[in-house]
């Protein structure tokens, strides 16, 4: 089970490293950079709005504190994964 774990960190590493990278290609058309781009925001923006939605269903259900952290944690993915990826195409600019 753990090598499992450890392949679908792999792949999804060279997943998302390559395509930040081709995001931020000048090489690469621009349409395919903001496709590429578009995929990244998409993968990151389910995954906080899975961590969202988890947070107020446990709010709903009356854990408050659990519901607060899950939010918190949520809107933190979520700027610092804007933060990565401004630094990012700034840096290659």
């Amino acid at each position: 089970m753990e090598f499992l774990l450890e392949l679908l960190e792999l792949l999804f590493e060279i997943i998302l490293e390559g395509t930040l990278e081709l995001g931020t290609s000048r090489r690469v058309p621009v349409v395919v950079r903001i496709l590429a781009l578009l995929l990244i925001l998409a993968l990151f923006g389910g995954i906080t709005l899975l961590i969202v939605i988890a947070g107020i269903h446990v709010l709903k259900q009356g854990d408050t504190l659990v519901g607060v952290l899950l939010l918190a944690i949520s809107f933190l993915i979520a700027f610092a994964s804007i933060y990565m990826v401004v630094k990012k195409i700034r840096r290659k600019r």
